[in-house]
């Protein structure tokens, strides 16, 4: 059995202390491009224990769930672990240690972690969950594929945080958001072909490296995309072609995916409008830093009614070359109404590193401003800024919040067709204002 990137970028990754407790194929999307899209595809990082200083490496990962995200098996491993049983003897990550990243949520802390009890590294079952310990409110979770499996030939799009390849200690721009498409085709003799979905990277299309284990291989069979692979490995020490990449078949796996959502499907996460869905803006810029260009200033309109604002960075982990390589340390500051400065602003993450995050409830509405600095490194950084309107599902005599008046304005409407703006008295949004919707609207007043 082949598996060099692993072993490879295991060790390497051992001599820069990069995701010491991580044994993974390393993270990229070669040929792919910067993106804003997919809202459901985040990083899986770890921290130390003394926060809020962060180990390198990372993983990628999906929200399948409010609270579940999924990841390969080998991203909460021990480095030395291939399976699930040295998994287990060894310990996997502790919860603590890690947080998700989200574009349009921010970070967030872990509750729990699960392995797929017969993970065995290129044969089968590399995949993790991670609980979080909050609902992912505003991300519509992405449905994983309880179809078929992908027939060969099949078209994919795979993201992920991870390089852009190289040998991995050469790798220093994982961090950033990429995408980039794939074809299916049949596993070779080093993988496991019926547990796996496969395809071969001749240096067209895409292909996964280091930081995009974990991450998603989504495929459209009839009912749109669907995740239907988990990135687990490949066999090209520098991630160049002729590679093959494996990602761990969802499809194959799916009774034990859906038993650890255990109820936790859903296309809504709490009260908040999901990307995507009317009440929810967002607005996503890309940049590179360097000692030309120090710094980046973007502008959010926020519109009046907005419950949540929300403004993420993300970016290249270290800038340089090999040995030379310099840790990247980006700051975030936000602030309404007049541009931000490191002295004045209404929000700010300096945390150390690249990942950071504001959140700002009722917020005034119009400009909001985004600055961000560049105190180490260089690289490229993606802001990610979402605004969500409150949800007036349930306000039925549309006065612009749900009130005790509501339940009794919706007894007069039943019947009638919802008509702009009393359609919000169809708290069900099935077309028509009826008994059904009574119990949703009481529900959104006293319920939540």
């Amino acid at each position: 059995m082949a598996n060099h990137r692993l072993r490879a970028a295991a060790f390497l990754a051992i001599l820069l202390s990069c995701a010491a407790a991580t044994a993974a194929p390393m993270p990229r999307i070669v040929n792919g491009a910067p993106t804003s899209e997919v809202p459901a595809a985040g990083a899986l990082l770890q921290y130390s224990q003394e926060e809020p200083i962060r180990l390198g490496g990372l993983c990628s990962g999906t929200l399948i769930g409010c609270r579940t995200f999924i990841v390969a098996a080998h991203c909460v491993c021990p480095t030395e672990a291939s399976n699930a049983s040295e998994c287990l003897a060894g310990g996997t990550t502790e919860p603590a240690l890690l947080r998700v990243y989200l574009p349009h949520l921010g970070i967030v802390a872990v509750e729990s972690v699960a392995i797929h009890p017969h993970y065995a590294f290129a044969e089968g079952g590399d995949a993790a969950i991670v609980r979080l310990a909050a609902p992912a409110a505003g991300i519509q979770p992405r449905a994983i594929n309880l179809a078929r499996r992908p027939p060969l030939g099949t078209r994919g799009r795979i993201v992920g945080y991870g390089s852009t390849g190289g040998p991995p200690f050469r790798a220093s721009d994982f961090g950033v958001k990429r995408d980039g498409l794939v074809t299916t085709a049949a596993c070779q003799e080093s993988v496991a072909n019926e547990t796996h979905v496969c395809w071969q990277f001749d240096g067209s299309d895409a292909s996964t490296c280091a930081g995009d284990s974990g991450g998603p291989l989504l495929v459209d069979l009839g009912e749109g995309p669907v995740l239907a692979g988990i990135v687990s490995g490949g066999e090209s020490f520098d991630c160049s072609p002729p590679d093959q990449v494996f990602t761990t078949d969802v499809y194959v796996h799916r009774e034990w995916i859906e038993a650890q959502l255990a109820g936790d499907q859903g296309t809504a996460c709490g009260d908040l409008p999901a990307i995507g869905e009317d009440g929810a803006l967002t607005d996503a810029t890309s940049a590179v830093l360097d000692d030309t260009k120090p710094e980046l200033r973007v502008q959010l309109e926020v519109p009046a009614g907005t419950r949540l604002l929300r403004f993420a960075l993300n970016g290249q982990e270290a800038g340089g070359d090999g040995f030379f390589r310099v840790e990247n340390d980006f700051d975030l500051y936000v602030r309404a109404g007049a541009a931000p400065t490191t002295e004045d602003y209404d929000c700010a993450d300096f945390t150390y590193g690249v990942f950071g995050f504001c959140e700002i409830e009722n917020p005034v509405p119009g400009a909001w401003s985004v600055l961000v600095t560049r105190a180490t490194g260089e690289g490229r950084i993606q802001i990610t800024g979402s605004s969500f309107a409150a949800d007036l599902a349930g306000d039925a005599n549309c006065d612009d919040r749900r009130g005790a008046a509501d339940p009794l304005a919706l007894l007069d409407l039943v019947g009638r067709t919802p008509a702009d703006p009393c359609e919000r008295a169809d708290a069900n949004r099935d077309g028509t204002i009826d008994a059904d919707d009574l119990e949703p609207t009481i529900h959104a007043l006293f319920g939540r």
